[in-house]
């Protein structure tokens, strides 16, 4: 009789140690998530001479971020971007600079979009809007007096 009180026993200490316990926080874990600033305004530049500037690419998420291609509309040379090899790989919440390169083939003001493909966990993303200005690389001097 007193083994079958001391097996009770047990079970009701091991009942109450599992009623006990609190509960484990569940955290939550984001998906890889491509964060970017647009528009990029690259200023203006004399025609024919290249101006760089730097995009921030931003993994908000806490997976790594995998950029497989990106593509630029136009593509007419106008916006080159400075990637040494693909895929790109940013760590969860982290950043990458890409080098943008801008070089005007006449005085106008240009715009592109470029556009990423990736492993991006989230809503449908807007292309990233590129904008720079040419202007002319001459240099006039008030003729005064005359030649």
């Amino acid at each position: 009789m007193q083994f079958f009180n001391v097996r009770i026993l047990i079970f009701l200490f091991s009942l109450l140690s599992l009623l006990g316990c609190p509960e484990d926080k569940i955290s939550s874990f984001q998906g890889p998530n491509l964060l970017v600033n647009s528009p990029l305004h690259l200023g203006e530049s004399p025609v024919g001479v290249r101006q760089r500037g730097r995009l921030v690419i931003t993994n908000g998420g806490d997976a790594p971020l995998t950029i497989d291609d990106f593509k630029i509309e136009p593509d007419d040379g106008i916006f080159l971007i400075g990637i040494e090899e693909l895929p790109l790989t940013i760590a969860g919440r982290r950043s990458k600079d890409l080098i943008i390169s801008f070089r005007p083939r006449a005085e106008v003001t240009y715009r592109a979009d470029l556009s990423f493909s990736s492993n991006h966990d989230g809503n449908t993303l807007d292309p990233v809007l590129l904008m720079g200005t040419g202007v002319s690389n001459l240099v006039c001097l008030p003729c005064e007096p005359p030649p």
